[in-house]
């Protein structure tokens, strides 16, 4: 019975019935293939307005890019159902988000491709004016070889622990991968089909039931983008005559390794300031020595990072609660005005701490709404960074300078009574606390209409 066995196993290996042994990667691996291609890969939802309100929900990935805009290809069903036909592109849109930016944009269907495969090419606008993508290679698979996806998980953008492996490769009819797979997961259409390092596919289907993926190979989109639409995107480099692979995704496990050890070394330092009540500076010899620097040298490099953006938030709040003790002493300065005790010295030092933490705000609410997700937003937080900008340039800046104007006219009579005065050796150290007290104001002055002459 053993012997019969094992005749069969022979057999099976010979006549290719089980995949070809291969080195299984580690996650580690993926992780790095992963970080090469990840910026490359989008979130597609389709809105339709008509009958019914309902969305599709799927993936892309960038294949070229012209003239500010991106191309983009995903599955045909994730921008287009099969029961609505042509007809149902008037009522719909398509939004793309990328891995490094929150934000959706709008996105349509390039030239409409025939429907022989389950494909269809998008354009969008660049998400913002330094992106870049990673211009990668692609390869063929072979029946045996390790696979993997990148996809996205709740909020978190996903690339399963366990690779896939080919179990079928294409035929000449139907340019499709069949992927086994114990990490099978709907709504992945249009995610890109990885081997190590190396783009081979698209995903246009799934079954979880028998833990299958199916993959329109990457020739043949290529030959369509090229041949059938007869377009010049295609940037992608041939695998076989790019041999630098290996190095690109070397280097980019160093750069990862760099990248965290300096993300954890801002943290720790941002909550060292935070603890000192250093929050946030603007003058040039103290802007490098607060948490607010450091987090936004995080948010430069990874712009979805919670501790970061939670840290932002916190300085927010921080500088809110200021700003609330600080128009309460502001009122009781208008109050004492307004009952003839006019003290213009007390309403300088008020206005312009006013100023400056308003300033402060504006920058930390600059941060704040640009890494905010449009299904996150914060309306209450967004109203208060509109109103806090307004009522600093418009109004407190505005009152400062005019604070600041009263205070020169009134010196400068006082100055001119001391010098007019019979008395001037015994007067003369108030003579010339005025003129220095002067000097300083029309300082203070020059300075801010400078600014504003600039601005």
């Amino acid at each position: 019975m053993r012997i019969t066995f094992l005749i069969f196993i022979a057999a099976a290996i010979l006549s290719g019935c089980f995949p070809k042994s291969e080195i299984h990667p580690t996650p580690e691996a993926f992780e790095n293939y992963a970080r090469i291609y990840n910026k490359n890969v989008v979130k597609i939802t389709t809105e339709y307005s008509y009958g019914e309100p309902k969305s599709e929900r799927g993936f892309g990935f960038v294949i070229g890019e012209k003239g500010k805009k991106l191309y983009i290809v995903t599955a045909k069903h994730v921008i287009q159902q099969k029961d609505d036909g042509d007809d149902s592109s008037v009522h719909r849109n398509i939004y793309v988000e990328f891995y490094s930016y929150g934000r959706k944009i709008l996105a349509k269907e390039d030239p409409k491709i025939a429907d022989v495969f389950d494909l269809a090419l998008i354009e969008t606008d660049l998400p913002f004016s330094d992106y870049t993508w990673e211009k990668g290679c692609y390869d063929n698979a072979k029946r045996g070889d390790y696979v993997w996806f990148i996809g996205r998980q709740d909020d978190g953008w996903y690339v399963p622990p366990e690779p896939g492996v080919v179990e079928k490769e294409p035929l000449s009819t139907d340019h499709t991968y069949t992927i086994k797979s114990e990490d099978v997961r709907r709504g992945t259409s249009g995610a890109p089909l990885l081997k190590s390092g190396a783009l081979i596919g698209m995903i246009f289907q799934n079954n979880p039931l028998n833990r299958q993926m199916f993959a329109l190979i990457i020739n043949a989109i290529r030959e369509i983008i090229e041949k059938q639409l007869k377009l010049d995107l295609w940037q992608l480099y041939d695998c076989q005559k790019e041999k630098h692979i290996s190095v690109r995704i070397n280097h980019e496990a160093q750069k990862k390794e760099k990248d965290e050890q300096e993300t954890e070394f801002l943290l720790k330092n941002a909550e060292s300031y935070f603890k000192k009540g250093d929050y946030i500076f603007e003058s040039k010899d103290k802007k490098y020595n607060s948490a607010f620097y450091c987090y936004q040298k995080v948010l430069m490099k990874d712009p979805l990072n919670p501790y970061a953006r939670g840290g932002v938030r916190r300085i927010l709040d921080i500088l809110s609660k200021s700003l609330d003790n600080i128009q309460q002493e502001y009122a009781k300065i208008e109050k004492e005005r307004i009952n003839n005790n006019f003290k213009p010295d007390e309403k300088i030092e008020v206005l312009e701490k006013m100023v400056d933490i308003l300033k402060n705000i504006r920058t930390v609410c600059q941060e704040c709404i640009r890494f905010q997700k449009d299904e996150e937003k914060d309306e209450d937080e967004i109203f208060f960074c509109k109103k806090t900008e307004v009522d600093g340039k418009r109004k407190f800046e505005g009152e400062l300078v005019q604070t600041l104007k009263q205070a020169i006219l009134i010196l400068t009579e006082e100055k001119k009574h001391c010098e007019a005065s019979s008395e001037k050796s015994e007067i003369m150290p108030q003579c010339n606390g005025i003129e220095q007290k002067l000097k300083k104001y029309e300082i203070k002055l020059q300075s801010i209409t400078s600014k504003g002459d600039k601005s």
